[in-house]
């Protein structure tokens, strides 16, 4: 094995791996696909959220809320609402965030 094959295996090696990882990088992005950045006042609005007491509809009720709706949320159970609403409450709203929490509970069973 010469110098001149070494130096080439030396330097083949970083390059592809350095190619790799650029393209792993662009093909997550482009699968991640398009994400919603920019901030959209909802002050005046009202909105209703089924299935507001867990998972998507809570964690939309939880963004309309910070963006200024008035949100009802639609729950199949008051408890589980409630008990929703107070978790809201109790983890996203500190003395430095001005806006205030509020909902409405409404049963659809």
């Amino acid at each position: 094995m010469s110098t001149d094959d070494a130096q080439s295996s030396f330097l083949t090696i970083p390059f592809f791996g350095v190619i790799a990882s650029v393209t792993l990088i662009l093909a997550r992005k482009y699968f991640k696909g398009a994400q919603f950045e920019e901030h959209v006042s909802a002050k005046g609005k009202i909105a209703f959220v089924t299935g507001a007491n867990n998972g998507i509809g809570k964690q939309t009720v939880r963004e309309l809320n910070q963006r200024g709706a008035k949100v009802y949320m639609l729950c199949r159970s008051i408890d589980r609402g409630r008990e929703a609403m107070l978790d809201l409450v109790k983890v996203h709203f500190s003395k430095s965030n001005s806006l205030m929490m509020s909902y409405i509970i409404v049963p659809i069973a």
